[in-house]
């Protein structure tokens, strides 16, 4: 595992939380909708209880995973956060906080700091570098774990 691969983590994570959040959202409308069904100006009570039941229960699983990965994100941003902090050079800890932590692009950044993107792909390309040197051993710590939920 590369430290781009270990950093970039933090976005994957997010990008997980999101999907299993919408699929939560959408196993709920599912429900609702069994529970609920018009036919003219009657109105049926109730749908099949059975699906019904699955429905919530695929969402409350949805729910349960999105909690559990938000406190696995929690805390891997906290240790992230302490290694960006312990770099040596400020430029570096700055752009790797906001790109990985933040989720800022690239051009985000280049905004910001008034710089070029090529500048800002520069500087987080050595930003990078610095920290997976400084850092291999917690990153390849990070890989076997890694190797070993597979």
């Amino acid at each position: 595992m590369s430290g781009d691969q270990f950093l970039w983590q933090l976005r994957t994570i997010t990008k997980k939380i999101e999907n299993k959040k919408r699929e939560a959202v959408l196993w709920r409308e599912i429900a609702e909708g069994l529970g609920q069904s018009t036919e003219g100006e009657r109105v049926q009570s109730s749908g099949s209880p059975d699906r019904m039941a699955e429905a919530i229960s695929r969402a409350v699983d949805y729910e349960r995973a999105a909690e559990a990965m938000t406190w696995e994100l929690i805390n891997l941003q906290h240790e992230v956060i302490l290694m960006i902090d312990g770099m040596g050079n400020e430029n570096h800890s700055l752009i790797l906080s906001e790109y990985y932590v933040h989720g800022m692009s690239l051009q985000e950044i280049s905004h910001e700091w008034e710089r070029s993107v090529r500048h800002i792909k520069r500087v987080k390309r050595e930003a990078v570098a610095e920290f997976s040197e400084k850092y291999s051993d917690r990153i390849k710590k990070a890989e076997n774990v890694t190797a070993c939920h597979l």
